[in-house]
């Protein structure tokens, strides 16, 4: 093992011809990031289960909803900052302060436009979950999902 890591912090040469070198803190940055993540994704999952076991069916259900709408709008709102910041930082590493505030700035413009109030989506959520009735849902995208979270906390028929 030490023989691959000795060969991985000597000299090499890129494909493009540049000189380089791997030193010991980057491999200590990567095993800390990896391990960490490793850790998030394991308590994420200790988390998802004890919320199945805990919650009822209807509550659980809006929590899964709001998840749901979570993960739609991180997504979106990234707006594809997170690759563009690393390859700005990466070409230009003593501009990350820059590009991160930028890069920020970017994200809450796009998240606060896109966002409902977040007040309408908890008493949408609970009138599904409480099943009542909604009203005009001719505003949403696809007025078609409130019947299928209708009919998924209703439970089968």
């Amino acid at each position: 093992m030490t023989d691959v890591l000795d060969a991985a912090f000597t000299s090499t040469t890129a494909p493009d011809g540049a000189a380089g070198t791997w030193s010991r803190s980057h491999t200590h940055r990567c095993l800390a990031l990896g391990g960490s993540r490793a850790f998030a994704q394991l308590l994420a999952m200790a988390w998802f289960v004890a919320a199945a076991r805990i919650l009822t069916d209807a509550q659980y259900g809006v929590v899964a909803t709001g998840m749901a709408f979570f993960a739609v709008f991180a997504g979106v709102g990234d707006v594809g900052t997170t690759r563009t910041l690393v390859r700005h930082v990466a070409a230009e590493p003593r501009m990350v302060w820059t590009t991160y505030r930028a890069a920020v700035g970017v994200r809450v413009a796009v998240a606060v436009r896109m966002a409902p109030p977040r007040q309408q989506v908890i008493q949408r959520l609970r009138a599904i979950a409480d099943g009542k009735e909604l009203g005009d849902v001719s505003t949403l995208r696809d007025p078609s999902v409130v019947e299928e979270l209708q009919a998924q906390v209703a439970g089968p028929a």
